[in-house]
């Protein structure tokens, strides 16, 4: 009984701190923006990717992707990403 109470507390313990130490759309807008500098453009595109994931209604998401991925030459994807940041601004 005392171990199955002991892993219910470590869960809720666990659970709490993702929960409040989660990365948030703006720390993963900011790794990409620094990858991007970096030149660092697929890990970049992933880490917009994760800001659009938290954000789907923010245009600055799909904005900055569209911006990496035109950099890497993904023309049509970057066009459909710019499409989506002007239809939400």
């Amino acid at each position: 009984m005392n171990w199955i109470l002991i892993c219910l507390a470590v869960f809720v313990v666990l659970a709490l701190a993702y929960y409040f130490f989660a990365p948030t759309a703006a720390d993963h807008r900011n790794r990409g923006l620094a990858l991007m500098q970096a030149g660092e453009l697929a890990k970049a595109i992933r880490e917009f990717t994760e800001v659009i994931r938290l954000e789907p209604t923010v245009a600055a998401g799909y904005f900055t992707r569209g911006l990496a991925r035109e950099t890497i030459g993904e023309i049509d994807q970057a066009i459909d990403d710019y499409s989506q940041a002007i239809e939400l601004d």
